[in-house]
């Protein structure tokens, strides 16, 4: 009698217990350079109220083939096209290298680099006729091919459209 009564109190202890917390991932090797590009685009916000969609933020992250465990970070140019459906560059965006060190985060999936991207930065402001649009981006580092990935389906133009 008294085991029947032990042995299931003695388990229920050890399920109290929990899973182990995970290790953190090791650090990338040194001379680890990104090979892909993971973008995630938030909705297009009018910060200026005048009825057209003009500042969107682009969170960023680089991976490496040869360390899947987090993302990377690595210094580089990053060139940012939002291009309409039609082939119609809207704005471009051309990052040097000290800026894009500089939107750098640490985050739990490792460095993602959070960039806020506005049409108003240029003197042709948001005013487009366009409704959906893409966001090419390409990081290049030195004399190597650059990275490019695309974020497709970006709402652009008038609000309420």
């Amino acid at each position: 009698m008294r085991w029947t009564l032990i042995v299931p109190l003695g388990l229920a202890l050890v399920g109290c217990a929990g899973t182990p917390k995970p290790k953190p991932a090791p650090p990338p090797p040194a001379g680890t350079q990104p090979t892909d590009l993971l973008p995630f685009v938030g909705f297009m916000e009018d910060s200026d109220s005048n009825g057209y969609r003009d500042t969107m933020v682009l969170t960023l992250l680089m991976f490496a083939r040869n360390h899947a465990e987090t993302s990377v970070y690595a210094e580089g140019t990053l060139d940012l096209r939002l291009v309409a459906k039609n082939g119609k560059v809207i704005r471009e965006w051309k990052l040097p290298p000290d800026v894009v060190a500089g939107l750098a985060k640490k985050m739990p999936a490792g460095p993602t680099y959070f960039i806020r991207l506005s049409l108003l930065d240029d003197p042709a402001g948001d005013k487009t006729d366009e409704a959906l649009a893409d966001l090419q981006i390409a990081f290049s580092q030195g004399e190597t091919p650059p990275i490019r990935t695309t974020a497709t389906g970006i709402t652009v133009g008038r609000v309420g459209r």
